[in-house]
């Protein structure tokens, strides 16, 4: 029984903790990059016109986060054209570090815009390319391209280009993560705990809820690569 509730609390991690962390650290650092190439060959202000409609949902993410785990927002900007650290935008939030809950938020206020970004892509897929996922539903490549409006396909794919070179972590935001890190696993290790004893076996966890949190991070951090190679090659020396 041990080692069943064992393998459940290391699923949980894994799935809930290990994967969101990894998985973003990964898309952060190819982003950074694509990001980098951007800055070199255009200027400091490539960033801000290349990735505008993303750095607002990036720090909208962040604000979003802040509000449900109740920090207070000081300050705000969506988008700025950048400032001497060149920051393009940020949330400037107070919280008491004596609140476990407003602890926990920090781990998803600085996670938030992986997440937020991830959702405003499936919204721009969903009215421009809806194919696409009727596609991933029911795995067939059939209709992928059958019936395609070409303005809101190129709309489509302008935004996602923006917002996936808006996906790069700052060093505040993993500085969030880490804060509230703690907090996180300890949750996790409680839930663990009625979990063991809903779940019917030990690879119930991962069907349900573990495969899905991979697929989102592999198409994620696809795209990114992506959009990387797409803009080395197109910069390059």
């Amino acid at each position: 029984m041990m080692q069943e509730f064992l393998i459940i609390w290391g699923q949980l991690l894994l799935i809930a903790l290990v994967m969101p962390f990894v998985g973003s650290a990964l898309i952060s650092a190819v982003t950074k990059r694509t990001n980098q190439v951007l800055v070199n060959r255009l200027g400091n202000r490539a960033q801000y016109y290349f990735s505008f409609c993303g750095i607002i949902i990036h720090e909208l993410s962040h604000a979003a986060m802040a509000l449900i785990f109740r920090h207070k927002i000081d300050q705000i900007s969506l988008v700025q054209k950048g400032d001497e650290n060149q920051k393009l935008g940020y949330v400037s939030h107070a919280w008491n570090p004596k609140s476990f809950y407003q602890r926990l938020g920090n781990f998803f206020i600085g996670m938030g815009p992986i997440f937020g970004i991830g959702l405003a892509m499936w919204g721009v897929t969903y009215f421009c390319w809806p194919q696409l996922i009727e596609a991933i539903q029911y795995r067939s490549l059939a209709g992928l391209w059958f019936d395609i409006t070409w303005w809101k396909f190129g709309i489509g794919l302008v935004l996602t280009i923006q917002f996936c070179l808006a996906l790069n972590l700052s060093d505040a935001d993993w500085q969030n993560v880490r804060s509230g890190v703690v907090s996180y696993a300890g949750l996790i290790s409680v839930i663990a705990i009625p979990v063991f004893f809903m779940v019917r076996g030990t690879n119930e966890l991962w069907n349900v809820f573990g495969r899905y949190g991979l697929y989102f991070f592999v198409i994620m951090f696809s795209l990114s690569l992506v959009i990387d190679i797409m803009f080395n090659f197109i910069f390059k020396d």
